[in-house]
């Protein structure tokens, strides 16, 4: 009878935080497994993700077998469909993201002390202060290569080194939009965004071909953890990647200390892989549904969840959307997503009603077909 391996860690997901700890751990020498519910991709595949299929159909590229429902409140019915952009496939949702790489200023880690408490929320404070946060962004920005211009922001989180690239090249929409809001007294200012405007860390430039939400890109020029964190921990030999296996259940031994992780593999098999050290970093459904899944007598409840807390509180980001038309040629389509931000509007203001603010981001024109749909029926045809 063979032994059963013990792996130093187990890594459930590969996205922004799972494929990070990958690497962080496989270049330390941590002999890692990491279960990912999809598949791996292939550069190709992502020229085939075009706007007929994501757009239009609404094929679910990305995660092809999320089930979920929907409802208003707690008396409605729930309505099956897709309502979250999750992502299946290694890398998660950093292979189809925009790019936008903003950080969290001081004042966001602390909404509960600066604000005060909020009647049907449950505000708190982070557990840690931007000062101990800030040299984390730089590594963050140094790995995944993030484009922009530090300190023009006026609003914006102080930085003690640049970006470790130039913003992009404004399209003729950003000039348009940036003039505008000048003249409303406005900051404007590069969105930071990480994909190279230059080629860096062994990547491409981008080639401002403008499909970059919703969409992987094919040359790497976007920074994901499917292009940079995940290859990288392969080629370290420390990193035993299991694709198609759905974690569903986390084991704990006699003293309630998480021993095992449950999976299915893609013959839908049970199977089990044994860890030092469990990291859990399915994105916030995923983590949510896992943990609550994993109960034991130790934790009737699920695993972290005594407080009957996992899978409540979550955020959302709310966006409003602006769709207009020039008289003049825009080129709106072309380049990454965010061209020019303005963050005015950020700190709470009493005059509106509730906390807190937002930014506004340019975002590119739809493409072709969904542009025409949408004029069409703007028209009433």
């Amino acid at each position: 009878m063979s032994k059963t391996e013990i792996f130093d860690v187990c890594v459930i997901g590969t996205g922004a935080g799972g494929g990070v700890m990958i690497d962080e751990l496989t270049s330390s020498g941590f002999k890692v497994v990491a279960l990912e519910r999809g598949k791996m991709w292939a550069n190709s595949e992502f020229l085939e993700h075009d706007e007929l299929s994501s757009q239009i159909r609404k094929q679910q590229l990305w995660a092809p077998d999320f089930l979920e429902s929907f409802r208003a409140n707690e008396n409605s019915k729930a309505i099956p469909g897709h309502y979250t952009s999750v992502a299946h496939g290694v890398g998660g949702g950093t292979t189809h993201w925009h790019g936008a790489a903003w950080r969290f200023r001081p004042d966001e880690l602390k909404v509960l002390s600066t604000e005060g408490p909020l009647k049907g929320a449950n505000l708190a404070d982070w557990p840690f202060d931007y000062q101990e946060l800030e040299p984390y962004y730089q590594k963050a920005e140094a790995a995944f290569g993030v484009a922009g211009n530090a300190g023009e922001n006026p609003w914006g989180a102080p930085m003690k080194s640049p970006y470790p690239n130039p913003s992009h090249p404004y399209r003729t929409s950003s000039f348009t939009i940036a003039k505008a809001a000048r003249k409303l007294g406005l900051d404007v200012f590069s969105t930071p965004t990480a994909i190279n405007s230059q080629p860096y860390g062994g990547r491409a430039a981008c080639m401002n071909a403008g499909m970059c939400g919703y969409y992987g890109c094919p040359i790497n020029a976007k920074a994901s953890t499917f292009a940079i964190s995940i290859p990288r921990a392969l080629s370290s030999g420390n990193l035993d990647l299991r694709t198609h296996s759905l974690a569903y259940e986390i084991t704990v031994n006699a003293q309630g200390k998480a021993k095992s992780v449950l999976y299915f593999d893609s013959n839908g098999d049970t199977r089990e892989v044994f860890a030092k050290q469990i990291v859990v970093a399915c994105h916030s459904i995923g983590s949510a549904q896992l943990l609550k899944l994993s109960q034991s007598a130790k934790f009737p409840n699920g695993i972290a969840n005594n407080n009957d807390m996992v899978g409540r509180n979550i955020m959302f980001h709310i966006v409003s959307m602006v769709q207009f038309e020039m008289s003049s040629p825009q080129h709106g389509a072309l380049g990454p997503s965010g061209m020019v931000a303005i963050d005015n509007f950020h700190a709470s203001d009493s005059s509106r009603g509730f906390i807190r603010g937002g930014a506004i981001l340019e975002s590119p024109a739809t493409s072709p077909i969904v542009s025409t749909l949408g004029a069409a029926a703007a028209r009433g045809k």
